[in-house]
């Protein structure tokens, strides 16, 4: 017959093993949550081919679910960006102090080349997914959009008419603007995809968006968006 010490000490020791393998489980599951979650990240770039300063922009505003994407950082430039009403609606006005970088200084030689403005969002700790399909951009003049799909892939892309302003000291160059976006991808436990979806169907994937301007003052301006994503 068991006695009660010896009882006690195997009931402790069965406490103590599940409590172990309940903190390992939980481990392996942030551990698995950790490695197997892909974060999302977006970016908004304005690039020229040659050196220029007291750059001023004007461009459509891009919305996700149908909130004004924010930026909380400039890199490569002092920046600000605001809010004005035009004739076509509302637009960001953009203002940097230069867009370029200098080359050959550590050899005491050096020349003004052209650069990239990166506007970022503020870091946000487990940001969720995007949803690419969810960004928008407003106004838009024009839009025609072809799909295409073939297993697991899918790719969206639209020709976009939109109005643009800019205006900066120096020869006129082509100033590129961009949307980098990376959806990023959230799994339960680390192990069953959930979002962001499509038609229903867990996807991760990416989304870019050119627009070449190629002339001061104001004008319309067609560019590329192209969305690429791949279901789980």
């Amino acid at each position: 017959m068991m006695s009660p010490k010896l009882k006690s000490f195997l009931i402790g020791l069965v406490i103590v093993g599940i409590f172990f393998a309940a903190s390992s489980v939980l481990f392996f599951l942030a551990l698995l949550n950790e490695f197997n979650n892909i974060p999302s990240h977006l970016m908004f770039t304005v690039e020229s081919d040659s050196w220029i300063e007291n750059v001023t922009l004007l461009f459509p505003v891009y919305t996700y679910l149908n909130q004004s994407i924010e930026f909380s950082e400039c890199i490569g430039a002092e920046c600000n960006i605001s809010f004005v009403e035009t004739d076509y609606g509302g637009m960001w006005r953009i203002e940097m102090s230069k867009i370029g970088r200098m080359l050959g200084q550590e050899v005491g030689v050096s020349r003004k080349i052209g650069g990239t403005v990166v506007l970022a969002q503020p870091f946000i700790p487990n940001r969720p997914p995007i949803d690419l399909f969810s960004i928008n951009i407003h106004p838009a003049l024009r839009v025609e959009e072809n799909r295409s799909e073939n297993g697991r892939y899918y790719t969206k892309t639209a020709s976009i008419t939109v109005p643009v302003c800019v205006n900066y000291d120096g020869n006129t160059t082509t100033v590129k603007v961009k949307l980098l976006v990376q959806s990023g991808l959230n799994n339960i436990l680390g192990l069953i995809p959930a979002s962001p979806k499509h038609d229903g169907r867990v996807y991760t994937g990416t989304r870019e968006d050119v627009f070449k301007v190629d002339f001061k003052g104001c004008g319309n301006v067609t560019g590329i968006s192209r969305i690429s994503i791949v279901y789980q």
